[in-house]
């Protein structure tokens, strides 16, 4: 009998053991489901490459997106976007990201994926080249100038560029075209004066 007591003991020591394994493993199997669940976007994959993720949400009908480096972690990720998304790989370092009301209603942003950078919000930009932008704008008098500048550091480089052009409520609609040729020279075709006569205009930066 003593024997059999012994055993009995010894068994129940057994199953306790397996019922504590069995607990811990079920603890960690959650933890790492919930740190699965936290890291996937709501909704559909819509687009990417290998810089960026597009996900859509068709029951909210918004946007999210994220943004990886060169070596593939994630930089940023942005949820809840009203408004038509676009992401486009300017080269293998610059996203360029839109969201967009209208035809110019557009913000817009960019991300170097070598250093994770982020640029600050733009309107309406016309032309983009590598790290340059060009767009039309305001200026505080109430005039309207071109800018031509670094995207990320307006240290490096920056130029207002005026003209006779059409006095319009959107700045960005006496642009009719801009293009970048190289890196230093911008091609423009912009309205002037208020029969809005179309001028081209080659720019050495």
């Amino acid at each position: 009998m003593i024997g059999l007591e012994k055993l009995r003991k010894r068994n129940d020591g057994i199953c306790k053991k397996i019922i504590w394994v069995i607990i811990f493993l079920l603890v960690i199997s959650t933890i790492v489901l919930v740190q699965n669940l936290r890291g996937k976007m709501k909704g559909e994959l819509y687009g990417g490459a290998d810089g960026y993720k597009i996900y859509y949400d068709q029951d909210l009908n918004t946007y999210a997106y994220q943004i990886f480096s060169l070596e593939g972690e994630k930089i940023d990720e942005v949820t809840n976007i009203n408004g038509n998304l676009t992401v486009d790989e300017i080269n293998d370092l610059v996203i360029h990201v839109i969201v967009s009301a209208g035809s110019y209603a557009r913000q817009e942003w960019f991300y170097n994926r070598k250093t994770g950078e982020k640029s600050e919000e733009f309107f309406n930009v016309s032309a983009v080249n590598n790290t340059m932008t060009a767009y039309m704008e305001f200026t505080e008098e109430g005039k309207i100038c071109l800018i031509i500048r670094d995207i990320f550091d307006k240290n490096t480089f920056y130029k207002e560029i005026t003209r006779d052009f059409s006095k319009t409520a959107t700045a960005c609609s006496d642009l009719k075209e801009a293009v970048f040729l190289d890196e230093k020279t911008l091609k423009i075709e912009y309205f002037v004066g208020e029969d809005r006569d179309v001028v081209q205009e080659v720019l050495e930066l």
